[in-house]
């Protein structure tokens, strides 16, 4: 059951990261502007 409680707040937070972090600039990643410094922001996660 831990194990599971686990698993189940990990991927909460994975999915909270790109949520928060990724889908915001994917515009940017699918025009190709985001590998070209014309980003607001670098996307920088950590997945636990």
């Amino acid at each position: 059951v831990e194990e599971l409680e686990f698993l189940v707040e990990r991927d909460y937070k994975i999915g909270s990261k790109i949520r928060d972090q990724i889908i915001p600039e994917a515009v940017s990643w699918f025009t190709g502007e985001a590998g070209k410094g014309k980003s607001k922001s670098k996307v920088w996660i950590q997945i636990p």
